[in-house]
């Protein structure tokens, strides 16, 4: 009889082990799951209004971007693009957009921006990537309307990945730069990147470069 309690007890506490050493693989796994999910880059956008003042905070998704460490970049050219202008990307890539031009002054990195268009073009995107290491994805729809987020994300990934970079241009895949030009103007701004940080443009409808210090884009907003 108390052979059979003390098997009995064996099993018990066997199974309730096994089921302990189940469960803690079960959580570990989804831990694992989870980590992973949370290394998937994220940016966010408030789509809400202002009046009246709603706040809705949205999360997007990072699908692909370049692999390089940008620890060392000086400048980075955001190129706003679509898919199916591949040929443009790789004018861009055979001309301003070559970094030789620039490595005997400035590392820089050029990297295209790009919307969902199409599910079926993920796989094209991917293999582009990993010719290139120059395609930032993101999953939203690639309309005119969504041109904020694809300017939010360049933004929020520069500022994730390359924390030491002094200027970040942006821009259309239909303009050219001209890269004499490019490093002038980077020459002339230089000793401005580490003191008060500012946006150089041209304002709608003058005709002539405008440049907005940090100081004055906040008071007038």
């Amino acid at each position: 009889m108390i052979a059979q309690k003390k098997f009995l007890f064996l099993l018990i506490y066997s199974l309730a082990f096994f089921v302990l050493i189940s469960q803690r693989g079960f959580f570990q796994e989804k831990r694992t799951n989870d980590s992973k999910d949370e290394t998937n880059l994220k940016f966010f956008i408030n789509n809400g209004s202002y009046i009246p003042q709603i706040t809705n905070i949205l999360p997007y998704k990072i699908l692909y971007s370049p692999k390089k460490q940008l620890e060392d970049i000086d400048i980075i050219f955001g190129i706003k693009t679509v898919s199916t202008k591949r040929q443009r990307r790789d004018v861009i890539r055979r001309s301003f957009g070559n970094a030789n031009l620039y490595k005997h002054k400035y590392r820089v990195k050029f990297v295209f921006l790009l919307g969902q268009r199409e599910r079926d073009e993920n796989l094209e995107i991917l293999e582009e990537l990993q010719l290139h290491d120059d395609i930032l994805y993101g999953e939203f729809k690639e309309n005119y309307w969504n041109l904020t987020v694809k300017e939010q994300m360049f933004f929020s990934w520069t500022k994730q990945n390359a924390p030491n970079v002094k200027f970040v241009y942006r821009g259309d895949d239909d303009t050219f730069l001209n890269p004499l030009k490019i490093l002038e103007f980077f020459d002339e701004k230089w000793d401005l990147a580490d003191d008060e940080a500012a946006m150089w443009g041209m304002k709608f409808g003058s005709g002539y470069d405008s440049t907005i210090t940090k100081q004055e884009f906040r008071d007038k907003i």
